[in-house]
């Protein structure tokens, strides 16, 4: 009997998990990047960290808003993620 087995980064998952599975994997690969580029960042005048929110549903693609603690800062940070 024929059989498919799907298999995402090594690991054994079912067709109907398939698209669950892709997904965490694209949101998890955008979380890494947006910490590549920020993780590091302070805003120069109050030494605070920016706060990235990530909205999604099923049915959207996700969006990213930043929070911080100053205009200028939150402007640097999202000049840094596009």
């Amino acid at each position: 009997m024929f059989e498919v087995e799907y298999r995402l980064n090594g690991r054994k998952v079912t067709a109907n998990q398939l698209g669950d599975a892709l997904q965490q994997q694209a949101v998890a690969a955008a979380a890494d990047e947006v910490k590549r580029k920020v993780s590091t960042m302070l805003c120069r005048e109050h030494s605070r960290a920016a706060k990235i929110v990530v909205n999604s549903s099923p049915r959207s693609e996700a969006r990213l808003t930043v929070e911080g603690c100053c205009d200028e800062f939150i402007g640097q940070v999202t000049r840094a993620l596009s």
